[in-house]
């Protein structure tokens, strides 16, 4: 609806004001454009030319002349180039109403579909940049503040794509990726304890299998000389958990003589276990094991009704379990 028009007379004062903060964010972008086919054109080569571009107050994009798709490498070259220049305070020198032939003979390179009459205005930065414009731009490059490209694509055939933010683009942007990654990390937090939660009930679930592999070796047990003697191979992850099936076997053997054996990392690891009853006749965990653990090329010792011992030779774990009823049958007849 234009019909407010019709109330304008020749003659008509009127005042025209533009949003300053609008303003200023879309100068950013505009004077950043310049910055990036310059910037391109440095680190890809010279072949790059504008394609067509879009410049808002919230982002610009810019549409270049190109074979391939950019790699982090480049991108981040181009990113640093521009951000120096834009720390450079370099400022703008803007040539107003030259002659066409004068500003081509200057350098200055020419914006994608813009036409151009007998006269120009060519918008130059330092020494850095120089193209023909007649938009709005920032009085130096530092007041553009900071430059971050978002994006990277293809649009056509040897035709990409960048789209990047200024200034407050840039403080958005990062608190957007900020925000992100908080999320992010608290989903992996999360996920974390789920996987900790999960890895002790398989831990649990695995140690109790294991413990019924204990209750299998008791049903198993021998007597000599009215003791009873338990003896086995088991899997265990380390000394910890084979000194927890060690007490198992202990109190499901309720009296008698046990001995577990295990092969961790490569070398012979073994728990003995002696009930308070035999302990009470001079039979210790500690003499016998010190004696079984010499079959496979070790030694240990501990208290007398558990003890540990470890070896070299995993080769030798079947004739120790063969062996140890005899062991323990030596100790019963030296102590009764």
């Amino acid at each position: 609806d234009y019909s407010y028009i019709e109330q304008f007379k020749k003659g008509t004062i009127v005042k025209v004001s533009v949003d300053r903060n609008r303003r200023w964010d879309v100068m950013r972008n505009h004077s950043a454009t310049h910055f990036l086919h310059k910037a391109l054109r440095v680190i890809l080569g010279e072949h790059v030319r504008q394609s067509g571009s879009y410049v808002g107050p919230d982002r610009l994009r810019f549409d270049f002349t190109h074979f391939s798709k950019l790699d982090n490498s480049q991108i981040g070259d181009v990113e640093t180039l521009i951000n120096e220049k834009i720390r450079e305070n370099l400022e703008l020198i803007h040539h107003r109403n030259i002659p066409f032939d004068e500003a081509k003979k200057m350098g200055a390179l020419m914006f994608f579909g813009d036409k151009y009459g007998e006269r120009v205005n060519v918008v130059q930065f330092g020494d850095f940049t120089m193209e023909f414009c007649g938009g709005t731009h920032v009085k130096n490059s530092s007041q553009i503040g900071l430059f971050k490209i978002v994006s990277e694509s293809s649009v056509a055939s040897g035709v990409r794509r960048i789209e990047a933010v200024t200034g407050k683009g840039v403080e958005l942007y990062l608190n957007k990726k900020l925000k992100q990654l908080a999320q992010i990390e608290e989903k992996l937090n999360a996920l974390t304890e789920e996987k900790r939660k999960l890895q002790k009930q398989i831990a649990e679930f695995e140690l109790k299998e294991k413990l019924n592999v204990v209750g299998n070796i008791v049903e198993n047990k021998i007597q000599l000389n009215n003791i009873n003697v338990a003896a086995g191979k088991v899997n265990a992850s380390g000394m910890d958990e084979l000194k927890q099936m060690g007490d198992e076997l202990r109190n499901k053997l309720k009296s008698g003589v046990g001995l577990l054996v295990s092969e961790i990392n490569g070398k012979v690891a073994m728990v003995c276990i002696v009930t308070e009853d035999l302990i009470k006749q001079g039979i210790l965990a500690g003499k016998i094991i010190g004696k079984a653990a010499k079959i496979v090329g070790g030694g240990g010792g501990g208290r007398p009704h558990l003890a540990t011992a470890g070896g070299r030779d995993v080769n030798k774990i079947n004739e120790l379990l063969k062996e140890f009823p005899k062991i323990v049958s030596e100790f019963s007849k030296s102590n009764s």
